[in-house]
C-alpha cells in the first residue's frame, strides 16, 4: 500500500478538475494503462475512502480512467479496481436520495499537517470546497507570517474557511472574520 502522498491523491481529495487529476497520475504512473497502475490508482481511491470527496466525483473520476485506458488500448483487469467502480456505482446512486444535511469529509495536506473539514453534498460546491488559490495563500503565509501577523484579517467568501483557520491558527493574526 502506498503511504507517501501523491500530487494525484492530493488533487482527489482536493476534488479538483478530473483532467488535471488524472494528469497527475498519468506523471506518477507513466505506465498508466497497465493492470499494475490500474491497482496503484484503486488501492488510492480506496485508501483515500474515509475523506474522500462525494462518490458522485469518486464516480465520475473512475469513468473517465477507465475510458481512457481503454481509448489508449489497455484493459483494466484489476479486481480491485472493479470493486473499487462497484462501491462507487452503488454510493453515488445511493446519495442521490440521501438526506440532504449528510455530511463528508474533505482532507487537504499543507506543509503544516493534514486538516478534516466536514461538508454537505447537496449544495452548490463552490463554497464547499477548498480552492488552489487558498491552499497556495496559505503555504505562502505560513512562509511569510508578517503578511498577517497581529493584524485584524476579513476573508471574504470563505467557503469552508479552511485558509482563515490556518491563518488564524498558525500565523498569529489579531483577529479574523470570515464570510
Amino acid at each position: 500500500m502506498l503511504t507517501t502522498p501523491t500530487m494525484f491523491e492530493a488533487r482527489y481529495r482536493a476534488a479538483a478538475p478530473l483532467p488535471r487529476t488524472l494528469e497527475a497520475f498519468r506523471q506518477m504512473r507513466p505506465d498508466h494503462t497497465s493492470k499494475e497502475a490500474s491497482e496503484v490508482f484503486a488501492q488510492i481511491i480506496k485508501f483515500v475512502k474515509p475523506y474522500s470527496p462525494s462518490p458522485r466525483y469518486t464516480l465520475q473520476l473512475l469513468q473517465q480512467y477507465s475510458r481512457e485506458v481503454e481509448r489508449e488500448g489497455g484493459v483494466i483487469e484489476s479486481d480491485l479496481f472493479a470493486e473499487v467502480l462497484f462501491e462507487a456505482l452503488k454510493l453515488a446512486k445511493d446519495t442521490e436520495e440521501a438526506d440532504p444535511l449528510m455530511l463528508q469529509y474533505l482532507t487537504f495536506k499543507l506543509g503544516i499537517g493534514q486538516v478534516a473539514v466536514r461538508t454537505g453534498p447537496y449544495h452548490n460546491d463552490v463554497g464547499l470546497r477548498q480552492w488552489e488559490a487558498g491552499y497556495l495563500l496559505v503555504e505562502f503565509l505560513i512562509k511569510n507570517p508578517s503578511y498577517v501577523r497581529n493584524k485584524s484579517v476579513i476573508e471574504l467568501g470563505a467557503g469552508i474557511g479552511l485558509t482563515g483557520i490556518v491563518i488564524q491558527g498558525l500565523c498569529g493574526s489579531r483577529g479574523i472574520t470570515l464570510t
